[in-house]
């Protein structure tokens, strides 16, 4: 199979992975929500979807052209092994340990975690090795850039990646200083199972608490879907990403709109102080506080607030 970019890929039949359908579309392959995917082909990462279909000769279709609508890690491994099913059936589990990194910041070898940072440089201006004028173009042009670019480039990535430090290094560094902080108790991780809550408290810094902390340290060491992070007077509530997927390997949680809630703790802040929460249906939404570098709430009312609200469940 061959990649096309997603808008000259209407008007030929196609798969789509890891993304929507588009009018050329024959099959799609994707753990997006109402994706129409084929339930016996459905996994927690599109990338196992793909290599679910490339076990099953019986469900492939006739298309020869395959596509996404969005750039990320997990869509370009989906790519590559529909594009190069055998060489990426012999590197399988490496290739969805990539993906899982990339998506829900989780990883089993360094490595990948270390390619998922590879991959987020070439996709940020500041840190892309690509042409600047790249990314004055539309989203679609820069998204097709990147795959053209990076799909011939991978498998050297995946071998290579030690010597590609420069684009790593900065994550891999704030990941090693994150994990380190829970070890030696300096930060600290709390479950409450029963809310699917897990709550990370942190000393004041001069970083967000989303900053402060690298999120592949919180979600390898837990399994909860929403996350606390409290510093002694800054807070910031979210979902992980595997709450917005159509997620198979066990039953999460649903998600609570946090509306009511950021409205009701705005009005326990200063006039400048903000409570925001970014929708439901966003990737990964967060309560967050605006306007404002600390919240006037004290830390035990913030926490109690929040485990009575998801209490109403």
């Amino acid at each position: 199979m061959r990649y096309v970019a997603y808008e000259q890929s209407k008007s030929s039949p196609n798969i789509v992975v890891d993304g929507a359908a588009n009018d050329g579309t024959e099959l799609v392959l994707s753990h997006w929500p109402n994706s129409a995917t084929a339930a016996d082909l459905r996994a927690d990462l599109s990338a196992q979807i793909v290599f679910n279909y490339l076990d099953r000769p019986e469900l492939h279709v006739s298309a020869d052209a395959v596509t996404n609508n969005h750039f990320d890690a997990d869509g370009l491994v989906g790519t590559y092994a529909l594009t190069n099913p055998l060489e990426a059936a012999a590197i399988r589990d490496s290739l969805i340990d990539i993906a899982a990194a990339g998506d829900f910041d989780v990883y089993q070898n360094r490595d990948a975690a270390r390619i998922s940072f590879v991959l987020d440089a070439w996709a940020q201006p500041a840190n892309s090795p690509l042409n600047k004028t790249v990314f004055a173009q539309d989203y679609a042009s820069v998204a097709n850039v990147l795959y053209e670019e990076l799909l011939p480039r991978f498998p050297k990535i995946i071998q290579k990646v030690d010597y590609l430090e420069r684009f790593w290094i900065a994550q891999d560094q704030h990941l090693d200083a994150s994990e380190a902080a829970f070890s030696n108790g300096h930060f600290k991780l709390q479950e409450i199972a029963q809310h699917d809550l897990a709550i990370v408290t942190m000393p004041d810094s001069n970083s967000t608490p989303a900053n402060s902390v690298h999120r592949m340290a919180i979600h390898n060491q837990t399994n909860c879907m929403r996350i606390l992070l409290m510093q002694e007077n800054n807070y910031e509530l979210y979902y992980r990403y595997e709450t917005w997927v159509d997620y198979h390997s066990r039953v999460l949680t649903k998600r609570k709109d946090l509306k009511l809630l950021a409205e009701k703790l705005t009005k326990q802040e200063s006039m400048d102080g903000v409570w925001s929460f970014g929708g439901i249906n966003d990737l990964s939404p967060a309560l967050k506080l605006t306007g404002a570098p600390l919240s006037k709430i004290s830390f035990d009312s913030f926490k109690s607030q929040i485990l009575e609200f998801l209490m109403e469940e």
